[in-house]
Formats: structure tokens, sequence, C-alpha cells
């Protein structure tokens, strides 16, 4: 579908298709075309270091929840299915799953 859509020129005013794909048929406007570049470092810098810090974020969160998890024993309380090795009304998720 990518090389119909990209073959398709520009007109303001009339939608083209469909174009089929595994997610169903599609109509596109297409109102103008512009060819794709490499930036420069310095167009993309600032954007490149917000993305570094909020990965890193998201990172740190993970680890400091895996080191407070690991601290407890997870137990939820419910029927347990008639195969569980759990006993009771509650079982560990090791038990569960």
């Amino acid at each position: 579908m990518a090389e119909q859509a990209f073959a398709l020129e520009p007109r303001d005013d009339r939608w083209q298709g469909p174009l089929i794909s595994e997610h169903g048929a599609h109509l596109l406007l297409v109102v103008k075309r512009q060819p794709g570049y490499l930036p420069e470092f310095n167009e993309v810098a600032a954007r490149v270091a917000s993305d570094y810090r909020f990965e890193q974020r998201q990172r740190q969160m993970r680890e400091a929840e895996a080191r407070l998890v690991s601290k407890y024993r997870i137990e939820r309380c419910y029927p347990p299915p008639q195969s569980a090795s759990g006993s009771g009304p509650c079982a560990t998720l090791a038990d569960r799953w």
C-alpha cells in the first residue's frame, strides 16, 4: 500500500483510492508532497536530549518499582481454580501462574 500511496499525485479537490491494505480499504486526500530530508543535528538536538532524559527517567522508575516490589510478597485473594496449587481463598501470584 505504501508504494501506491506514494505514487499518488497531490489533488486538493479529490480523494483517491481505495487503496487496499491488511487493515481494509483506505481513501487518501493528498494535498501536498514534500521530499524527506536528513536534518542537521542542531535542528534535533533539543528533542534528542529531551527524549534521552525521558527514557532515563522511565528506566529509573522501572528500576525503583522493581526494588520496591521485590520487598513484598504479593497475594491475590480470589477463589482459586480447581487446578491451582494454592490452598484457601488466597493464593500467591506464583501459585496462580
